[in-house]
């Protein structure tokens, strides 16, 4: 049965090796949007949620660092994006890893 609610969450990442963060921005990718390099937002629902968080966790080394920052109905209304067009890709070939 589907889930009839879901939860805004702004996910972002710090990810020390090249080959991780792209197997970690591709994950992202099939959950949300970036609206900056490391830093994605995701419409999830409680059972999606716990989706992405362990398939991120089990992604991750114990260098690396993520963030969950699930938004109350309040605060979804309050957040602004400035910048490029929200739900333009992100270029991730932009930056390198050395």
């Amino acid at each position: 049965m589907p889930e009839a609610f879901s939860h805004l969450y702004i996910v972002g990442y710090d990810i020390r090796d090249q080959g991780r963060w792209r197997k970690v921005y591709k994950t992202l990718w099939g959950f949300g949007r970036p609206i900056q390099y490391s830093i994605f937002r995701c419409s999830l629902s409680p059972s999606r949620a716990a989706k992405l968080r362990h398939r991120l966790l089990t992604l991750l080394s114990s260098e690396d660092d993520v963030f969950f920052l699930r938004l109350c109905n309040g605060c979804e209304t309050r957040l602004e994006i400035h910048g490029r067009a929200e739900g333009e890709r992100a270029h991730p070939d932009r930056f390198r890893i050395h």
